[in-house]
């Protein structure tokens, strides 16, 4: 063991450490190097505040403050530092510099791959999926049992941002909800697209439920009320409006395929098929065929009953 260089062909184990060193004056210290294709089995090592482990062209490991660790590549002019902040608490830091964590799915090379990057960006926590060369900018989901969000992860199909609950017995499957509002030009949601088409059409909402069944009673499309109580207005599913005022302009108003139109002074309402009953204290006006080819001014009550006003002669 001259010169202080551990030679081949043999393991070094804590024992053998012991008995080589037995009698000496000198311990296995910093600045002894130990060369790869050795093993040492049961020693414990110590090292200085300036020590490291090296790997040749491959990467150093260092330990700049208590219970964290620096990763660097060989040459030193990069690394990431992780620490033990507390039982069960790994953390990724660096003094002020935003941290970033890659998880790839492929990788070829840093010009090709396909990776979730969770990083801070300009003071700003960012979750992507990010994708370079050949590869796909892939969906990303946050699930929680039946229940998904998604961003371009064609759970909904043809949707961009999908929130979706299936299998659930549970009333509420979205809800926006706040307390403490104390703003004076309170606006809650929005809906602000900024539409720019040479051609073709657009809605901002479309409401689309799929009916595999429904139970009794009635089935609304959208409720409006206050506080949990009464409706202030309601669109069923066959949609029929019902409110309890409605205020509308000076201009003409057209309301459904033409089938009920407001103008100065005149109301137009269209033949269509007996709507379902309205909810108590509403009632539904309507012209429906009489069966016989003649026009009828109907209403009709909650208790189903449909009062004929006028038909045509």
């Amino acid at each position: 063991m001259g010169n202080n260089v551990f030679q081949s062909p043999f393991n070094i184990t804590s024992a053998a450490i012991n008995a080589a060193l037995a009698g000496a004056t000198t311990d296995l210290t910093a600045g002894r190097d130990i060369n790869a294709g050795r093993n040492i089995n049961g020693a414990n090592f110590t090292a200085s505040a300036t020590g490291y482990m090296f790997w040749s062209g491959r990467g150093v490991i260092r330990s700049p403050a208590d219970a964290s660790w620096s990763w660097r590549n060989s040459s030193e002019n990069i690394a990431a530092v992780t620490a033990v902040e507390a039982n069960d608490i790994l953390a990724q830091r660096n003094g002020t510099n935003g941290q970033a964590f890659r998880l790839y799915n492929t990788f070829t090379d840093a010009s090709n791959y396909e990776r979730l990057n969770v990083r801070w960006n300009s003071n700003v926590a960012e979750i992507s999926s990010d994708a370079a060369g050949t590869g796909t900018i892939r969906g990303t989901r946050l699930a929680s049992g039946g229940t998904v969000i998604g961003l371009e992860d064609a759970y909904l199909a043809g949707t961009s941002v999908a929130v979706r609950r299936d299998g659930t017995s549970g009333s509420t499957i979205f809800a926006v909800g706040s307390t403490g509002l104390t703003s004076t030009a309170l606006l809650h949601t929005r809906l602000v697209p900024s539409i720019n088409q040479a051609s073709g059409t657009y809605c901002v909402l479309d409401i689309n439920p799929t009916e595999t069944a429904v139970g009794a009673g009635p089935h609304y499309l959208v409720r409006g009320r206050i506080g949990g109580g009464g409706d202030v207005f309601n669109v069923d599913r066959t949609g029929a409006i019902a409110g309890k005022s409605l205020t509308l302009g000076t201009g003409d108003i057209a309301l459904g395929s033409g089938n009920f139109f407001l103008g100065t002074s005149l109301m137009v309402l269209g033949e269509r098929a007996d709507p379902g009953a309205p909810s108590a204290n509403f009632g539904y006006l309507y012209c429906r065929d009489n069966g016989s080819g003649k026009t009828q001014i109907v209403a009709r009550f909650p208790t189903g009953a449909i009062q004929v006003i006028a038909t045509e002669p």
